[in-house]
């Protein structure tokens, strides 16, 4: 009597619980055992690789193995699934490595841009070819452009010409009379040159001599004369013996225009100055504006007025007897805030502190300019 049929599957294998779904060898990954695996045999081109490839496919995603009712499988699904698992990373790794492969022998355009497993990286410029990826071209800097014109600065615009100057007959005589070489030559040039020869001789045994080089001559006042033509031109000239500039006088003569040599040495050689610190003779003659004053000392029977010469920090008081006519006469030339030019007589006079006080002994002009000859 043979046994039931369940009984006897019973007998040939134990049945394990498993609880899978409805097997169907559709369904599966693993329908057909002999089947070989979807990969790309096709060898890669030669031409290069784009600039940037796709990224490398990840594996599929990996299904439970379905679970079969029929019993034995479950062990060798598991094992079959690993195997897989280990094939795809395998074809996947011989895939990259491949693809490496290609990009090296591709050529400098595939080194630009390798490829990339997770993060995309910058190519080095050692890697870059010049002839492949050409450098675009870079403005300078601002601060280059500025070095350059520092280096090499602009040329200003041609400024136009000043005419040249063409010298007037008193200035050109004036000029003259300066560059003379010695006195003898500068009498020439010289107001009353025939009178002046035996004092400018006199002066120039003890006084250097030699010419007088300007620093600037600029024409101050022309004076007119009778006919109303100018008889007189005065200019400021200064010379590194006196920066401060004095006045000299260039007077019309018949044969041309002369330099007042008398005024013009007193000025520039400072006489005023020198004769009242007590040097030279007691008496002399000076060209100053006088003025009135409240703030010279006082002396017993005088009348003080204050004296300059025309150039600044050299004024003085000088003294007149308050009963003389020639007080009278100074002070009708003179005015709160109005000085008067003069010529004057001064004799210096011996004090008892030890120090010198001017007389005004005599006015010998009301102008400062002799008439023209």
């Amino acid at each position: 009597m043979e046994p039931p049929p369940q009984a006897t599957a019973a007998r040939r294998s134990p049945v394990i619980p498993i609880e899978a779904p409805e097997y169907s060898p559709e369904a599966s990954p693993f329908a057909s055992r002999s089947a070989p695996l979807p990969r790309d045999e096709t060898p890669a081109p030669a031409t290069p690789l784009p600039s940037v490839p796709p990224p490398p496919p990840a594996p599929a995603p990996q299904r439970a193995a379905p679970k079969s009712r029929r019993t034995g499988l479950g062990l060798d699904t598991l094992i079959l699934s690993t195997g897989l698992a280990v094939t795809c990373g395998l074809v996947v790794g011989y895939a990259i490595g491949w693809n490496k492969a290609l990009a090296t022998k591709a050529g400098p355009i595939a080194n630009t841009a390798p490829l990339q497993a997770d993060t995309p990286s910058t190519p080095s410029p050692a890697e870059e070819s010049p002839e492949s990826m050409p450098e675009p071209e870079l403005a300078k800097p601002p601060e280059a452009k500025i070095a350059e014109t520092a280096a090499v600065p602009e040329k200003p615009p041609k400024e136009e010409e000043e005419p040249m100057k063409v010298l007037t007959a008193p200035e050109a005589a004036l000029r003259a009379f300066l560059a003379a070489p010695d006195w003898q030559s500068r009498t020439k040039h010289s107001v009353e040159f025939k009178k002046r020869d035996a004092a400018m001789a006199d002066y120039y045994s003890s006084a250097p001599d030699g010419a007088i080089t300007p620093l600037s001559v600029k024409l101050l006042e022309s004076r007119d004369g009778d006919d109303g033509t100018a008889e007189t031109h005065v200019y400021q000239v200064t010379t590194s013996k006196m920066p401060e500039g004095i006045p000299v006088a260039v007077m019309k003569a018949e044969d041309g225009w002369r330099v007042d040599w008398g005024t013009f040495v007193e000025l520039h050689d400072d006489h005023f100055s020198r004769f009242a610190g007590g040097q030279g003779n007691t008496e002399g003659f000076f060209h100053l504006l006088i003025r009135i004053t409240n703030f010279a000392p006082k002396r017993e029977g005088y009348t003080a007025f204050r004296l300059d010469p025309p150039m600044a920090g050299r004024d003085r008081y000088g003294f007149v007897r308050s009963d003389s006519e020639l007080h009278k006469a100074l002070a009708s030339l003179t005015d709160w805030g109005k000085p008067g030019q003069v010529i004057l007589r001064l004799q210096r006079n011996p004090a008892e502190d030890g120090k010198n006080w001017l007389e005004i002994t005599d006015l010998v002009s009301a102008e400062w300019w002799p008439a023209s000859e």
